[in-house]
């Protein structure tokens, strides 16, 4: 896989250590967990939302790793719980 441009740029802007991989066609985090044996519970997918635009934000045959405090630190996502 070849990390996109700006997302590699900003990775390493920010010292983050990640690792790419790619792994056969999935559409769903579980998916994507299985083809790559880890548990789902380890498994996080993301979705970009622009207003009023529309994009393809990635693939559905690579994976990004990185740990779980680096991504909060620059993503700063909104967590919610769902019950």
């Amino acid at each position: 896989m070849s990390v996109p441009s700006r997302l590699k740029s900003f990775l390493d802007a920010n010292r983050v250590p990640y690792e790419s991989l790619s792994h056969s066609t999935t559409y769903t985090a579980q998916g994507t967990a299985t083809v790559m044996q880890i548990s789902g519970r380890e498994m996080a997918k993301t979705v970009v939302l622009r207003a009023g635009e529309h994009g393809n934000a990635g693939t559905h045959r690579d994976v990004v790793r990185m740990t779980y405090e680096d991504f909060v630190r620059l993503a700063k996502p909104k967590i919610c719980a769902f019950v």
